[in-house]
């Protein structure tokens, strides 16, 4: 304990609560990272996903209007989203 100018004691805040403080930082830094290796694995080992586009070539002039077929077969594998740009 410390000692301030009235002679009345204090606890050390940092030595109280240094120890607890860095402990939890380290267990939260563990567990963050550990759920984060298991999201890119996840990613990483996800099956391929065929996608194919009829007609595979197509000359067209500038005003025609022309089709085209996208498919996407998931093999299987659920599809959480697609994009068109």
């Amino acid at each position: 304990m410390k000692k301030d100018g009235d002679g009345e004691g204090k606890m050390d805040t940092k030595k109280k609560f240094g120890g607890i403080a860095s402990a939890a930082v380290k267990v939260f830094t563990t567990f963050t990272v550990i759920i984060m290796l298991f999201h890119v694995n996840a990613i990483a080992f996800g099956s391929p996903v065929v996608v194919s586009v009829e007609p595979s070539y197509l000359k067209v002039s500038p005003g025609d209007e022309f089709t085209v077929n996208i498919t996407v077969d998931p093999e299987e594998n659920e599809i959480y989203g697609a994009q068109y740009e």
